[in-house]
């Protein structure tokens, strides 16, 4: 029943994709207008959603758990910019931020939290709010300074401190502490809000893909070696660690799908914005998003 549920959940995500590219490539969303449904999931149905999972009770146990999750991220982020350092050392540089970039940073924020609460509920997507914290701060520090050699930490941090989707998590946090409730038609409201993340996420996946052209082009020795460190070699190192450590499975689950998720929007966005390989990052994302339907609910599976 279990493997039946996860495929189903699957099938959904694969069939929003599935309109996402068809509605791109009918033209009711052009390329431009991901700008807007971009900003509606970051700025609006994802911070909702994070502020409702923190409605929960609270006690010393969720402060324990915090903890290992932050710890947890921290080690992936130093696991993953290691093996991105390896691998890619003698691509040229444009290739090479690309690459470290991806490696380093998943699209744990904007597929990992709507994955997460879908696999573990309410709870899994506060852990998840919670785990990508280091993510974040390290998107806008060290990930940034692959394109730009650029290494100012201080103002990285600043940029990320007021991050919507950290924001919501100040607000959640805050009111968990506290003990405090939303009144019935804010509550449902806020709830109502965070649910059409995951559609509209998978949905704007989707119409990134509807914008290659040539869906042969991704399938380069190249990208397919970075969508396998991706999207299974360091979750699996992830997995090793969580189960080698016998931490709470709900706690493994999260640090597990949070680094299976594929390539960050953010790649070629980021590569196009300082003249980096931008192609290789589209590539990047189509390539380790298509893999990732297959192995996500298979690390579902697993866990």
């Amino acid at each position: 029943m279990e493997l039946q549920k996860i495929w189903i959940m699957q099938g959904i995500l694969f069939m929003l994709i599935v309109i996402g590219i068809a509605v791109n490539r009918l033209n009711i969303v052009r390329s431009e207008d991901k700008r807007v449904l971009t900003d509606l999931v970051i700025g609006l149905f994802l911070p909702a959603s994070i502020i409702n999972s923190f409605q929960v009770s609270f006690d010393s146990e969720v402060v324990k758990t915090f903890g290992v999750l932050l710890g947890l991220s921290t080690l992936s982020m130093v696991i993953s910019y290691a093996i991105g350092a390896f691998v890619f050392a003698k691509r040229d540089h444009k290739q090479k931020a690309a690459l470290r970039f991806g490696t380093l940073i998943s699209n744990g924020g904007f597929v990992g939290m709507p994955v997460a609460e879908s696999f573990y509920g309410s709870l899994g997507l506060m852990y998840a709010s919670i785990y990508i914290v280091p993510i974040r701060i390290a998107l806008w520090t060290v990930g940034l300074s692959f394109f730009t050699k650029e290494k100012d930490v201080v103002a990285g941090i600043k940029k990320v401190a007021v991050h919507p989707c950290l924001v919501a998590a100040y607000i959640g946090l805050g009111m968990l502490v506290l003990g405090l409730r939303f009144v019935e038609p804010v509550g449902k409201t806020i709830a109502m809000v965070g649910k059409c993340t995951t559609p509209v996420a998978m949905i704007l996946i989707g119409v990134m893909i509807g914008e290659v052209k040539d869906l042969k082009s991704i399938f380069s020795g190249l990208v397919l070696r970075y969508s396998i460190i991706r999207v299974i070699v360091i979750p699996g190192i992830m997995y090793g660690i969580g189960s080698f450590l016998h931490l709470d499975p709900l706690v493994t689950g999260i640090a597990v799908v949070m680094a299976a998720m594929p390539a960050a929007t953010t790649t070629p966005i980021l590569a196009a914005k300082y003249e980096g390989d931008y192609i290789l990052g589209m590539e990047m994302v189509v390539m380790s998003t298509l893999i990732s339907l297959f192995t996500i609910p298979i690390w579902r599976m697993i866990l």
